[in-house]
Parts: structure tokens; C-alpha cells; sequence
């Protein structure tokens, strides 16, 4: 769990490198956005990070490429990501080749 935050800050610091500028506006366009999904078999959640990500069970464009290259992942207290990207609508996502 240690290494969970200065990680999540290392995201940010990169996010910033790259073109996003403050303020972060939920659901609003910017340059960059990366989400912290997993973090091995950690739970966290307080003001700034929930770890699993909240929306992960429901979002057919993380957990259909996420089942191409991790399908026995186990999401922490959520499930494994073959049986979640089975289980969630699939709304059109296609895999380019």
C-alpha cells in the first residue's frame, strides 16, 4: 500500500508533462487522462484515489482491451476481467488490428 500514492503522484506529474493544466474538470476535455485502474491486490479509497477504479465493471472500453493482455486478473473485490468484460454491455468497442 506504500507504494500506491507516490505511484498515483508519478501519474499526475506525467499527465502534467503532457498538456494537462488544472483545473481537472470531471467529464471535460483535456490533453491526457490516466486512470489508475489496479494496483496488484490493493483497496484504497479516500478524497483523491479510489483503488480499484469505480467505474471498471461497468466500462467496455477498459475491460475488453484489458482482457486481450490480463484476462485472469483479479480485480480486488470485484471480479476476474474475463468474467467482468463478459458481463458488461458492449456498447460497439472493436479491437483494431
Amino acid at each position: 500500500r506504500h507504494a500506491l500514492l507516490p505511484f498515483f503522484e508519478a501519474l499526475r506529474a506525467l499527465e502534467s508533462t503532457l498538456g494537462r493544466t488544472p483545473p481537472r474538470q470531471r467529464w471535460g476535455p483535456r490533453e491526457i487522462d490516466l486512470d489508475l485502474l489496479v494496483f496488484g491486490g490493493t483497496r484504497h479509497a479516500d478524497e483523491r484515489l479510489t483503488v480499484p477504479h469505480p467505474g471498471i465493471a461497468e466500462r467496455d472500453f477498459v475491460l475488453h482491451p484489458l482482457r486481450d493482455v490480463a484476462p485472469e486478473l483479479e480485480v480486488p473485490g470485484i471480479g476476474r476481467v474475463r468474467d467482468l468484460a463478459g458481463a458488461v454491455v458492449d456498447r460497439g468497442v472493436r479491437r483494431l488490428d
